[in-house]
Protein backbone atom coordinates (compact mmCIF):
# COMPACT_ATOMS: atom_id res chain seq x y z
CA UNK A 1 0.00 0.00 0.00
CA UNK A 2 1.52 2.89 -1.01
CA UNK A 3 0.80 6.31 0.95
CA UNK A 4 0.07 9.86 -1.35
CA UNK A 5 2.38 12.50 -0.48
CA UNK A 6 0.44 15.93 -0.46
CA UNK A 7 3.46 17.93 -1.49
CA UNK A 8 4.35 15.76 -4.50
CA UNK A 9 1.53 13.43 -5.10
CA UNK A 10 3.70 11.40 -7.74
CA UNK A 11 6.44 10.44 -4.85
CA UNK A 12 6.43 7.95 -2.05
CA UNK A 13 5.91 9.05 1.61
CA UNK A 14 8.99 9.89 3.21
CA UNK A 15 8.75 6.54 4.77
CA UNK A 16 8.89 4.58 2.20
CA UNK A 17 11.77 6.03 0.46
CA UNK A 18 14.06 6.41 3.49
CA UNK A 19 13.24 3.24 4.34
CA UNK A 20 12.10 3.89 7.97
CA UNK A 21 15.33 3.84 9.10
CA UNK A 22 15.15 6.55 12.19
CA UNK A 23 18.91 5.02 13.06
CA UNK A 24 20.34 6.40 10.01
CA UNK A 25 21.73 9.80 10.69
CA UNK A 26 22.02 11.47 7.35
CA UNK A 27 17.87 10.40 6.49
CA UNK A 28 16.69 10.37 10.44
CA UNK A 29 14.87 13.68 10.16
CA UNK A 30 12.93 12.72 7.10
CA UNK A 31 12.09 9.09 8.54
CA UNK A 32 10.44 10.86 12.03
CA UNK A 33 9.30 14.45 10.26
CA UNK A 34 6.15 14.41 7.76
CA UNK A 35 7.20 15.31 4.44
CA UNK A 36 4.45 18.14 4.56
CA UNK A 37 6.00 20.16 7.19
CA UNK A 38 9.58 19.57 5.87
CA UNK A 39 8.53 21.12 2.79
CA UNK A 40 7.02 24.00 4.87
CA UNK A 41 10.17 24.84 6.50
CA UNK A 42 12.52 24.43 3.34
CA UNK A 43 10.32 27.13 1.59
CA UNK A 44 10.51 29.12 4.66
CA UNK A 45 13.98 28.95 4.76
CA UNK A 46 14.10 29.68 1.02
CA UNK A 47 12.04 32.64 1.26
CA UNK A 48 13.68 34.45 4.27
CA UNK A 49 17.24 34.30 3.28
CA UNK A 50 16.81 32.88 -0.57
CA UNK A 51 19.04 29.48 0.63
CA UNK A 52 17.55 25.93 -1.23
CA UNK A 53 18.10 23.58 1.81
CA UNK A 54 17.36 19.85 1.20
CA UNK A 55 15.55 17.58 3.71
CA UNK A 56 18.60 15.40 4.93
CA UNK A 57 20.37 19.33 5.90
CA UNK A 58 21.52 18.54 9.77
CA UNK A 59 20.16 22.38 9.91
CA UNK A 60 16.47 21.32 8.98
CA UNK A 61 17.01 18.88 12.87
CA UNK A 62 17.54 22.42 14.49
CA UNK A 63 14.86 23.91 12.54
CA UNK A 64 12.18 21.19 13.32
CA UNK A 65 13.67 21.03 17.13
CA UNK A 66 13.15 24.95 17.03
CA UNK A 67 10.07 24.99 15.52
CA UNK A 68 8.28 22.22 18.13
CA UNK A 69 9.82 24.07 20.96
CA UNK A 70 8.09 27.27 19.36
CA UNK A 71 4.08 24.99 19.14
CA UNK A 72 4.97 23.85 22.49
CA UNK A 73 5.80 27.38 23.95
CA UNK A 74 3.22 28.96 22.44
CA UNK A 75 0.13 26.07 23.13
CA UNK A 76 1.96 26.58 27.31
CA UNK A 77 1.12 30.45 26.94
CA UNK A 78 -2.34 29.62 25.32
CA UNK A 79 -2.97 27.63 28.11
CA UNK A 80 -1.62 30.03 30.60
CA UNK A 81 -3.93 33.10 28.86
CA UNK A 82 -6.68 30.45 29.07
CA UNK A 83 -6.12 30.19 32.83
CA UNK A 84 -5.12 33.33 33.70
CA UNK A 85 -8.58 34.21 31.37
CA UNK A 86 -10.36 31.66 33.21
CA UNK A 87 -9.64 33.22 36.90
CA UNK A 88 -9.76 37.17 35.81
CA UNK A 89 -13.37 35.63 33.98
CA UNK A 90 -14.34 33.93 37.81
CA UNK A 91 -13.64 37.64 39.41
CA UNK A 92 -14.64 39.42 37.30
CA UNK A 93 -17.79 37.40 37.41
CA UNK A 94 -18.00 38.03 41.18
CA UNK A 95 -17.21 41.80 41.54
CA UNK A 96 -20.18 42.18 38.69
CA UNK A 97 -22.60 40.33 40.86
CA UNK A 98 -21.19 42.28 43.49
CA UNK A 99 -21.84 45.53 41.97
CA UNK A 100 -25.21 44.71 40.37
CA UNK A 101 -26.12 43.62 44.03
CA UNK A 102 -24.99 47.03 45.70
CA UNK A 103 -27.44 48.61 42.26
CA UNK A 104 -30.12 46.52 43.19
CA UNK A 105 -29.82 47.55 47.03
CA UNK A 106 -29.39 51.32 46.10
CA UNK A 107 -32.32 50.89 43.56
CA UNK A 108 -34.39 49.64 46.69
CA UNK A 109 -33.36 52.23 48.48
CA UNK A 110 -33.94 54.54 46.48
CA UNK A 111 -37.51 53.81 45.90
CA UNK A 112 -37.79 53.47 49.87
CA UNK A 113 -36.58 57.46 50.19
CA UNK A 114 -38.89 58.67 47.20
CA UNK A 115 -41.80 56.42 48.68
CA UNK A 116 -40.88 58.07 52.37
CA UNK A 117 -40.82 61.45 50.72
CA UNK A 118 -43.92 61.21 49.08
CA UNK A 119 -45.73 60.00 52.27
CA UNK A 120 -44.20 62.32 54.01
CA UNK A 121 -45.59 65.42 50.90
CA UNK A 122 -48.92 63.83 51.28
CA UNK A 123 -48.80 64.03 55.25
CA UNK A 124 -47.98 67.62 54.93
CA UNK A 125 -50.32 68.12 52.00
CA UNK A 126 -53.14 67.03 54.07
CA UNK A 127 -52.53 68.63 57.01
CA UNK A 128 -52.14 71.87 55.42
CA UNK A 129 -55.61 71.45 53.64
CA UNK A 130 -56.93 70.28 56.87
CA UNK A 131 -55.42 73.48 58.35
CA UNK A 132 -56.51 75.56 55.37
CA UNK A 133 -60.26 73.95 55.32
CA UNK A 134 -60.16 74.70 59.42
CA UNK A 135 -59.81 78.27 58.86
CA UNK A 136 -61.74 78.92 55.65
CA UNK A 137 -64.54 76.92 57.53
CA UNK A 138 -63.78 79.39 60.40
CA UNK A 139 -63.95 82.86 58.14
CA UNK A 140 -67.36 81.69 56.28
CA UNK A 141 -68.53 81.34 59.75
CA UNK A 142 -67.55 84.57 60.83
CA UNK A 143 -69.05 86.05 57.08
CA UNK A 144 -71.80 83.88 57.52
CA UNK A 145 -72.50 85.32 61.29
CA UNK A 146 -71.86 88.65 60.21
CA UNK A 147 -74.31 88.98 57.08
CA UNK A 148 -76.74 87.50 59.08
CA UNK A 149 -76.47 89.94 61.86
CA UNK A 150 -76.26 92.59 58.97
CA UNK A 151 -79.12 91.34 57.82
CA UNK A 152 -81.30 91.42 61.21
CA UNK A 153 -80.17 95.12 61.61
CA UNK A 154 -81.20 96.44 57.95
CA UNK A 155 -84.36 94.10 58.44
CA UNK A 156 -84.56 95.93 61.78
CA UNK A 157 -84.88 99.02 60.09
CA UNK A 158 -86.75 98.40 57.34
CA UNK A 159 -89.47 97.33 59.83
CA UNK A 160 -89.22 99.99 61.44
CA UNK A 161 -89.26 102.31 58.55
CA UNK A 162 -92.29 100.26 57.53
CA UNK A 163 -94.18 100.62 60.92
CA UNK A 164 -93.57 104.37 60.87
CA UNK A 165 -95.09 104.41 56.94
CA UNK A 166 -97.54 102.32 58.39
CA UNK A 167 -98.29 104.40 61.19
CA UNK A 168 -98.04 108.02 59.10
CA UNK A 169 -100.57 106.60 56.58
CA UNK A 170 -102.91 105.33 59.29
CA UNK A 171 -102.91 108.76 61.18
CA UNK A 172 -103.18 110.56 57.33
CA UNK A 173 -106.18 108.09 56.75
CA UNK A 174 -108.05 108.67 60.04
CA UNK A 175 -107.57 112.16 59.20
CA UNK A 176 -108.98 112.37 55.84
CA UNK A 177 -111.92 110.00 57.10
CA UNK A 178 -113.03 112.12 59.99
CA UNK A 179 -112.68 115.26 57.80
CA UNK A 180 -115.12 113.34 55.32
CA UNK A 181 -117.48 112.42 57.41
CA UNK A 182 -118.02 115.29 59.78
Amino acid sequence: MMKLNMVYPNRKSSLQTFGGNAGDSANSIAAWQPESELAQLQTEVFAVTGVKVSADDPIMAVLVIQKRDMQAYTAELTRRQDEQQEIFLADFKMQAQEVCQAAENLAKQQQQIVNTVLKANSDYLESMENKLLGSVAVKIRNQNQNEQQMFISNLKKSLLLFGCVFLVVQVVLLTLFAVLFK
